[in-house]
């Protein structure tokens, strides 16, 4: 017995009866999915002919074929994740957006232009600045890459060196940023359930090592952050170095350092990816006693949203 789902794709009669679908076939209790591309002839109530499989095989049909519309909706929701993973499998993803600064007055400025291609562990990170300078992240998978392509200088002088980093792992600690803002919020995916939850950002400078985060992930593939919070515990570390840099703040509980959410989502291809997102950069205070997590400075936000989302050909290399 088989069922049948077709669809002629708005242009059938057009083009002879040629339909596009998918056939559930089931031989003693084994059940078979093939593409249709063509069916040579098809009659109201009476499937007398079909051609065109992916397996090449032509089969007939009883005239007392009927259609199970139980296995027809198995059938969609089976070729919809067989194509959605068919795009997966042979193109990348791109999402394009910018990020904005806003200082702790409230006043905002354009801060990046960001372009971030990724395909399952692997991702790359562009992110042009209001200046020009262009800084480019991109991991394979194993590790990170960090490139600066210097072009205010090449404008000077044409031949002007790059300079460039490379790191154990796939997060960029070697980046800016709005590079690793765009790598947590898009290239993350899987991180998380095999590395520990350190998540040095750059904006934390010389504390970033001594911060703890906590994690919450999105329920729905892939899996990325929705929110990420940064706390420090009872000290702040004033410069790189030299003596007496490490400076005691009276929270007994830590304090907030940095907050990073999603602000809002969008789907492509069954894909839950932030469509926007904010991270916010805090300064303990250094007088009173006791003071609660959240009694904390703001210093800047930096805020993204998407301008577009796509599939495109799959990348030779995700390095910069």
């Amino acid at each position: 017995m088989s069922y049948l789902k077709l669809s002629d794709g708005g242009g059938a009669a057009a083009r002879g009866n040629r339909f596009v679908g998918w056939m559930l076939t089931e031989h003693r209790n084994q059940f078979a999915l093939d593409r249709v591309t063509t069916v040579a002839s098809l009659e109201p109530g009476r499937l007398s002919r079909l051609e065109g499989f992916s397996s090449c095989v032509s089969l007939l049909f009883a005239p007392n074929f009927r259609i199970n519309f139980f296995l027809v909706t198995l059938i969609l929701l089976v070729s919809a994740s067989a194509q959605a993973a068919e795009v997966q499998t042979n193109s990348a993803l791109e999402i394009k957006g910018t990020i904005t600064k806003i200082d702790g007055t409230g006043n905002e400025t354009n801060w990046t232009d960001f372009t971030v291609c990724v395909f399952n562990e692997k991702c790359q990170v562009s992110n042009l600045y209001f200046n020009k300078e262009l800084l480019e992240n991109g991991t394979d998978g194993t590790n990170a890459y960090f490139l600066n392509k210097m072009t205010k200088a090449k404008r000077l002088i044409k031949d002007w060196w790059e300079w460039g980093s490379v790191s154990a792992g796939r997060f960029p600690i070697n980046g800016m940023a709005p590079g690793q803002l765009c790598w947590l919020a898009y290239g993350s995916s899987g991180y998380f359930a095999t590395n520990s939850p350190a998540v040095p950002m750059e904006s934390f400078q010389q504390n970033a090592a001594f911060l703890h985060c906590e994690i919450e992930l999105s329920a729905a593939q892939p899996h990325l952050p929705e929110r990420i919070r940064w706390y420090g515990s009872n000290f702040w570390y004033l410069r790189a170095n030299g003596p007496g840099n490490k400076e005691s703040v009276p929270y007994d509980q830590g304090f907030l350092a940095g907050d990073y959410r999603v602000t809002e989502v969008t789907n492509f291809q069954g894909l839950h990816l932030p469509a926007g997102f904010e991270f916010s950069v805090f300064i303990p205070s250094f007088f009173g006693k006791k003071l609660a997590p959240d009694a904390v400075t703001l210093v800047e936000i930096l805020r993204a949203r998407i301008s577009s989302i796509k599939a495109i050909p799959m990348l030779s290399d995700f390095r910069p």
